[in-house]
């Protein structure tokens, strides 16, 4: 099973400037593609290129670093926008792609150009305060009611659930949390795979 997890934001940043780190290996991310990895599923994660490690660094799994552009109308540490994300999708015959929140532009083209194979993996809330929470109180009450109408969305918490359900009608009933550092028997993804009608675990 192929598998596209896009995560553009690999760790927290407070500001614009990008701080530099020498590992990606001990993020959330890292730890959900390996899980899926363990599990027989070929896994490629599409992140950011501003969040590339500075030392080289080898991984049991594929990455691609999408170049980040308009940096100063989109700020990389909370909205950054990699339009290479739909020819990566596209091209890459995947089964499942997973993507994070829908307050972004990557995971917007996503609903529009891969929808059947999409989940939406919402950690947000409540709404983002940028732009003074204007940009983000249109784009779920506006863009996300009519972009993302075909894709999945899974929440993390049950404060995700009530708030993403405000604004999607197709919200799973079920609620993954960041757990996956936990396990590499890996229920988290597991339960992924399966609300898509997939199952890559073992039995």
């Amino acid at each position: 099973m192929k598998v596209l997890i896009v995560n553009p934001i690999l760790y927290t940043n407070e500001n614009r400037n990008i701080k530099k780190v020498n590992t990606i290996k001990d993020t959330m991310i890292y730890d959900l593609c390996l899980a899926f990895k363990k599990k027989g599923c070929d896994v490629t994660l599409a992140a950011s290129d501003l969040y590339k490690p500075s030392e080289n660094e080898s991984y049991p799994f594929n990455i691609i670093w999408m170049r980040t552009r308009c940096t100063k109308l989109f700020p990389p540490h909370t909205l950054p926008y990699c339009p290479e994300v739909k020819k990566i999708a596209k091209s890459g015959n995947f089964d499942l792609i997973i993507t994070s929140e829908v307050f972004s532009l990557n995971s917007l083209k996503l609903a529009l150009c891969t929808p059947k194979n999409l989940i939406v993996w919402q950690e947000l809330g409540k709404h983002n305060r940028i732009f003074h929470g204007l940009a983000s109180k249109f784009w779920y009450g506006i863009v996300a009611k009519i972009g993302f109408k075909k894709a999945l969305i899974v929440a993390r918490s049950v404060q995700a659930k009530e708030f993403i359900s405000k604004y999607c009608k197709n919200v799973s009933d079920t609620i993954i949390d960041h757990g996956v550092t936990v396990f590499y028997g890996s229920r988290d993804e597991g339960k992924v795979l399966q609300l898509k009608g997939k199952n890559c675990r073992e039995n």
